[in-house]
């Protein structure tokens, strides 16, 4: 049986972040019990936990395998599940609203598997363009990658400025 604290130290997120983490889970009860419903499969919510580097802060929203918000991007995105939960440009932006030509809604799935877990040639292409966020092995589009059944640990990343 996988808990959610175990989930989150397997994960490749940096120490910190695990720590910081687990701790506002610990410190949210009902987020928690929400998350361990959905690991324990009791429940048809699909976690989504997103760490976001720009707010410093985590972040927990909750798919439903019967509900596939259409836009933006690919219906059941994860930009399309946080538009569904009003959060905007300042959270996860999107330049082209999902049309897959900018990089700027670009995400890290540190763990679980999307429906679509490898990219289409034209989001390569996109994952290239930006110099200040290279690509690494966990980066996709926030508006082609697609939520499936299993919960998801992402990463929003400041851009790297270089000097």
């Amino acid at each position: 049986r996988t808990t959610v604290q175990s989930w989150i130290e397997a994960s490749p997120l940096d120490a910190a972040y695990k720590t910081r983490l687990i701790k506002e889970l610990t410190d949210n009860p009902d987020i928690a019990q929400k998350l361990n419903d959905a690991f324990e499969k009791t429940t048809d919510d699909i976690p989504l936990i997103i760490w976001n580097e720009y707010k410093d802060a985590p972040v927990v929203l909750f798919a439903k395998s019967a509900f596939k918000p259409q836009e933006p991007g690919e219906p059941g995105s994860i930009l399309a599940y946080v538009r569904a939960y009003h959060l905007g440009d300042d959270f996860l932006c999107s330049d082209c609203y999902g049309q897959l030509s900018c990089s700027s809604c670009a995400v890290e799935v540190l763990q679980g598997t999307l429906e679509n877990p490898e990219p289409r040639e034209e989001e390569y292409d996109m994952l290239d363009i930006d110099e200040e966020k290279p690509a690494t092995t966990f980066t996709r589009l926030g508006c082609q990658s697609v939520v499936g059944t299993e919960p998801l640990l992402i990463k929003i990343r400041k851009p790297v400025f270089k000097v």
